[in-house]
């Protein structure tokens, strides 16, 4: 054990060391390894936090550890050039540190577990990260991804076992800027969060991409969807909160949500938009979970409307409804269906056989 030593450098034949469980060198002040670091032997996790590490010799790159190999909070500028050789039996976390972009060779790393760089001032992924096979989660939320989205390297891995999170990276979308080829054959086999970017648009090769958990692409800027959105295959629900979406295509009822094991309660959350109307095919909709389009500019619902079906629980309050089609009393849902907030004539404010509705706020 090696943690919290005052340790400023290892000596040059460090590397010689073979050791069967963990090596901890964190809570040190340790500024760089030593080059022979690449041929240590560690048969556990190889923990480097909270040291003053700022550069890191291109022998890390042939690094073969047992476990996990952990780089949290030191002021690392640059990863090694070749890190394709590396081998790590468990995780992969470099967190809070300055590194702005990853190896070329960086999609060819061996790693058994989950893939950690969240945190960092990452704004190039590098050529092959399209080659990048995770068999946990790939975590690269809050770094600075914004020019990243062609991913002319490619943005998207080629497959992540667990979930994929590029959360708060700066993401945008424009002409000519768009989701490139790499996410049409991108799978995720748990909950892919691109929310907190500034996209406005999607395209083809997103709606193509297979996700067996959740989509979060709320908060951002998306101010219409493909008409080739029904194409997409989502396992969990989809959430498309706080955009800026006028309206929805006449597609958009072919969704299919929740078809992934655990995903019984899969919901479509719409709301705080500015959707004005929506497609006649809506109510083909059918929703597991609960359907959000709370805070809307709706003024009326389309006549189809009785053909939907919600799982849980039905947000139409905070709109503009001012009455409701002869078909609303046809529609099938479990829980309570909300109108709180709109100006609803009297005689919209009745009892619908088999519905809880609310117009209230208590």
């Amino acid at each position: 054990m090696l943690h919290g030593n005052c340790l400023t450098a290892l000596p040059d034949n460090f590397g010689d060391l073979v050791i069967g469980g963990s090596l901890d060198l964190s809570s040190n002040g340790l500024q760089t390894l030593p080059q022979s670091i690449g041929a240590i032997m560690v048969g556990g996790s190889l923990k480097c936090n909270d040291n003053e590490i700022h550069s890191l010799p291109p022998s890390f790159g042939r690094l073969k550890v047992g476990g996990s190999l952990i780089l949290i909070r030191n002021p690392i500028i640059a990863l090694p050039e070749l890190m394709g050789e590396m081998q790590i039996g468990g995780n992969l976390t470099i967190t809070h540190t300055h590194i702005e972009s990853l190896p070329d060779d960086f999609g060819r790393i061996a790693c058994g577990g989950s893939i950690v760089l969240r945190d960092n001032a990452l704004h190039r992924l590098g050529a092959s990260f399209g080659e990048l096979v995770v068999n946990g989660n790939l975590d690269l939320s809050h770094n600075d991804l914004a020019d990243q989205l062609g991913f002319g390297d490619s943005m998207a891995p080629r497959s992540v076992a667990g979930w994929f999170s590029l959360k708060s990276c700066g993401i945008r979308s424009a002409p000519g800027v768009e989701f490139s080829e790499h996410w049409a054959s991108l799978a995720v086999g748990g909950d892919l969060n691109l929310s907190r970017n500034s996209l406005t648009r999607l395209n083809l090769f997103f709606c193509q991409c297979q996700v067996g958990g959740n989509v979060d692409l709320s908060r951002n800027c998306i101010e219409q969807l493909p008409t080739m959105i029904g194409n997409i295959r989502i396992g969990g629900g989809f959430d498309l909160s706080q955009n800026r979406l006028t309206s929805l295509p006449d597609e958009f009822h072919a969704i299919k949500l929740g078809a992934g094991a655990g995903a019984s309660r899969a919901s479509l959350d719409l709301s705080y938009n500015q959707i004005r109307e929506l497609p006649e095919r809506f109510g083909e909709l059918r929703v597991k979970g609960d359907l959000n389009l709370h805070h809307n500019q709706l003024k009326q619902l389309p006549d189809g409307i009785g053909n939907l079906t919600v799982g849980g629980k039905l947000y139409f309050s905070e709109n503009m409804l001012s009455h409701l089609p002869v078909s609303f009393g046809d529609i099938t849902c479990d829980h309570t269906v909300f109108f709180v907030g709109n100006p609803l004539a009297p005689r919209y404010r009745r009892h619908y056989q088999g519905l809880q509705l609310r117009y209230e706020s208590w």
